[in-house]
């Protein structure tokens, strides 16, 4: 993964960082567990799928201010 950062402390400090490192993940595709449910999702609210996703990032990055470290993401994800 590669990102970029855009912050700014309350003592003042203004600055951008990019960022690096893999990303490590399981996406759970949902609609294969009820597929008549999903078909009335799509037909009701235009979700095509929906995916319960759990995803490790080990990010490093370094500019001004410089962070490494691991970070865990839990979530639901809609595609319309």
């Amino acid at each position: 993964a590669y990102e970029y950062f855009s912050y700014a402390f309350k003592a003042g400090q203004i600055g951008n960082l990019r960022a690096q490192g893999p990303v490590y993940g399981l996406w759970l595709l949902l609609n294969q567990f009820d597929r008549s449910a999903a078909a009335d999702f799509y037909i009701d609210a235009g979700v095509a799928r929906t995916y319960l996703v759990f995803e490790a990032k080990n990010l490093v990055g370094a500019e001004g201010v410089s962070f490494n470290g691991l970070s865990y993401f839990a979530g639901l994800r809609m595609e319309m």
